[in-house]
Order: structure tokens, then sequence, then C-alpha cells
């Protein structure tokens, strides 16, 4: 398959050996080979399935090792083991991220923003429906290369730059064919010791002439994921039970998402 190939060929230019090395045995030296084949393969079925996977493309001494049929016993896994093993490649790997639908890794795709958001090579919906505001999606995989990006450094800056881009959506909403409320949305993402926190700021405004009269019969509840102008409690409960099913069912190795509101 096109990505297994092009995890080998990233690993050997890791170890220096090029695009074009197979069963060089130009690492053998390292004082790993050194242990006894018994020790050896203690430590390896200690290790996570990905990291094998990565370990047995160095050379051709791990390759016997390990001796599996890499693409067709990732197939047999279950879902969740899937996701976890491509995860774990794509911690790595600069230019893919690991989807958690199809279970393979995509190449990264840099006009692929919150503010710009484009459908995934395998036409997956990724977005976290409770973060889709005005024009504004944050998507799983937006995250999760935002954290790898920021924890390599300089690779892919400008791309790094564009998804941590702050979003502000304006809507004014009418009453009686008259401006009543102005809402301004505002997401503010950052990264902080590793975590990826999104900000979400609603400011609500009135025109005072028409709608304050009003206010001493009428509350309207506030919190950020009641839609202000309808629905109501029960369309809160919903988003509730929403976002609770998102944590639970988040792809390991993803990120965590942390929401700050101002109420």
């Amino acid at each position: 398959m096109g990505v297994f190939q092009s995890c080998l060929r990233y690993l050997r230019r890791l170890l220096g050996n090029g695009d074009n090395a197979s069963n060089s045995d130009v690492n053998e030296m390292h004082p790993l080979y050194q242990l006894p084949p018994e020790l050896f393969r203690m430590i390896i079925n200690k290790v996570d399935l990905h990291d094998e996977f990565a370990l047995s493309q160095t050379s051709r001494g791990l390759r016997d090792v390990s001796r599996r049929h890499w693409e067709w016993e990732t197939s047999q896994l279950p879902s969740n083991d899937r996701s976890r093993f491509w995860a774990g490649l794509a911690f790595t790997f600069p230019d893919h991220w690991a989807c958690p639908q199809c279970n393979r890794m995509h190449p990264i795709d840099e006009s692929d923003t919150p503010n710009t958001p484009q459908n995934p090579p395998c036409g997956a919906d990724l977005s976290t429906r409770m973060i889709n505001r005005g024009g504004y999606s944050l998507q799983q995989n937006h995250i999760q290369i935002a954290l790898k990006l920021s924890r390599m450094g300089n690779s892919h800056r400008n791309y790094l730059d564009s998804l941590m881009r702050p979003h502000k959506h304006i809507r004014t909403t009418e009453f009686m064919f008259e401006p009543s409320f102005t809402e301004i949305y505002t997401a503010r993402p950052r990264i902080i010791n590793g975590r990826f926190i999104l900000r979400r700021e609603w400011v609500i405004t009135d025109e005072c002439h028409i709608m304050r009269p009003l206010f001493d019969h009428i509350i309207i509840p506030g919190c950020p994921h009641l839609n202000v102008f309808g629905k109501g409690i029960m369309h809160s409960k919903w988003w509730k039970r929403i976002g609770a099913a998102l944590a639970q069912g988040a792809t390991p190795g993803s990120e965590k998402i942390s929401s700050l509101s101002k109420r």
C-alpha cells in the first residue's frame, strides 16, 4: 500500500539509509544488535505495535526478529486498535495525520484550516459539531496536526499559524423587523503544556429602545451551549449529551480539548 511505502521511506531517511535502501546492514553494529536474541525478543514484545512496526523497518536483522506481515495484520485489528496503530505512527510523521474514521494516514493539506475546512481524502466527517460556528469548523485532524507541529518546532510553521488563527463572527437578530440582538462570537485556540485549548466567547448586546423594556418579563439563558435565540433548555441537554459522547469516543493518542467560555 502507498501509505506503508511512505512509512518505509520516511523511516529509512531517519536512519540515513536513503529512499533506495533495502536490506542494508549499515546499522548492524549498533549496540542494540549485540543483545542476545532472546532478550531482544522480550524487548520487542513489550513495545506498542506501531513502535514494533517502526523498528522492524530499520534493518534486516529487526525484520527477521519481527517476522510479521504488516499489511495483513493491521487489516485484522479491531477498529480501536487500528486507530491506535496509525495514531502512533503519525505522532512522528511531519507530513501525515491519522484519520480515526478510515484508520489510515492522510497527507497534510495546508489549505485545510478551521477557517477554511476541507474534506479529507476518504470523505469522513471529522467536524467537532459543538465547535462549528460562523464558518469556523474545528475538526479532529486540525487539533491533531496543530499539537504535532507545535511539538516539532519549525516544521510547517506557516500552516501551524493558520490552524491557530483566531476567528470572529458577528450576527444580528431581528425582532419585529428591527435589529434587536447583536451576537459577537470569538474563538481563540491556544496550545499550553501540550494541550489544545479553545477559548470561546459570546458577547451579546441589545438595541436598548427595542429590547430593554422586555427584560422585566423575559429571561434569556446565557450558557454558551444554549441556542440563545431559541430551543432553550432541551437544546442545552442535547448538546451536553453530544459533548459527553465525543469525549468518551476520542481516538487513543489523540488530543484533549479544553473549552473556556465567558458568560
